[in-house]
């Protein structure tokens, strides 16, 4: 099966998972944002940063729910 990975801008991810990013984690900005659809399944890879210094990059699927999160 082929991942599809795109660059995407805030107004096109899902709802829930904007007031998911917004409700746990106030303090970050985001970064980046992509898509990646393997099959029928998207997933979303958000990277946020907080003074500078302190990364996270979080895998959400298209529910909100974290699949993964690591941080930078």
């Amino acid at each position: 099966m082929i991942n599809v990975e795109k660059n995407i801008t805030q107004a096109q991810i899902p709802t829930n998972l904007m007031e998911t990013i917004k409700r746990d984690y106030p303090n970050y900005k985001i970064n980046s944002l992509e898509s990646v659809e393997k099959g029928e399944d998207t997933a979303y890879l958000v990277e946020l940063e907080k003074n500078w210094n302190e990364n996270i990059k979080i895998i959400f699927n298209t529910n909100g729910q974290i699949l993964k999160a690591i941080l930078d």
